[in-house]
């Protein structure tokens, strides 16, 4: 069974949760709220679900991030954990999907929608 998003944390450091009640459309994927909301992420913004689904978008990503497969899937809130997976092994995924999520963003912000939303998290 797949972690809480609360209790999913990268490093083991206690990564502390940023409270955020402000619901949107973009990203309503619980990794992508969780990721946003976390300490240290807070110029990351929702990217659509729609975008992260998109193969063109990806492309090339996979040779870049370790169990790239898992780690979308993770992302996108798939189930992806199997029972004989340890500890160690879905920690990496979580890394991975921490990983791919950035790249994916970056991307994202090259888009017009992508610029829109982060303009509009912009306090001005």
């Amino acid at each position: 069974m797949p972690m809480g998003a609360a209790e999913k944390q990268l490093d083991g450091a206690g990564s502390d949760i940023v409270d955020d009640d402000s619901e949107s459309t973009l990203g309503d994927s619980d990794f992508i709220t969780w990721f946003c909301n976390t300490k240290g992420h807070e110029f990351f913004c929702k990217v659509e679900r729609e975008y992260i689904e998109d193969n063109f978008n990806l492309f090339g990503l996979r040779q870049h991030i370790p169990n790239y497969s898992d780690a979308l899937a993770e992302i996108l809130d798939r189930d992806w954990i199997q029972e004989e997976y340890d500890d160690d092994y879905i920690e990496e995924v979580y890394e991975s999907a921490a990983t791919l999520y950035g790249m994916i963003h970056a991307r994202y912000l090259l888009t017009s929608v992508g610029l829109q939303n982060v303009v509009s998290h912009l306090p001005l």
